[in-house]
């Protein structure tokens, strides 16, 4: 008896807000999915197209839904996607420094050399 009495009328304006709110919440959580998704499950497959390590450039395709040519100039660490970056690596020889390696970085900690000349 009592509780029949204590429905909730909701109006329209209430009814707009209580929606958004779903959709807005709904929004935030895909993101954050995608956030979880790119900083620990997704590793960009690369493939080098050209190298020229005199000059200190490289040619790299990023494979994946839409491939991409990226063109890789110096120390510089190229960002993927995420955390995930590409970078020429160097070594230092007599006071100058060498390009010799290209490397898959994550947080600019070297994860993988992709391309190293045979010595």
């Amino acid at each position: 008896m009592i509780q029949d009495n204590l429905k909730i009328k909701l109006n329209r304006g209430t009814d707009v807000l209580i929606k958004a709110a779903a959709i807005g919440a709904a929004v935030v959580s895909l993101g954050a999915a995608y956030t979880f998704f790119l900083s620990y499950i997704y590793k960009p497959k690369i493939e080098v197209v050209e190298v020229d390590f005199a000059v200190g450039k490289a040619r790299i395709k990023i494979l994946g839904i839409f491939p991409q040519i990226i063109e890789i100039v110096g120390e510089t660490i190229y960002s993927i996607a995420g955390d995930w970056g590409v970078r020429l690596g160097s070594v230092n020889i007599e006071g100058t420094s060498k390009y010799n390696r290209i490397e898959l970085v994550r947080k600019n900690m070297v994860v993988e050399y992709l391309y190293k000349p045979k010595a």
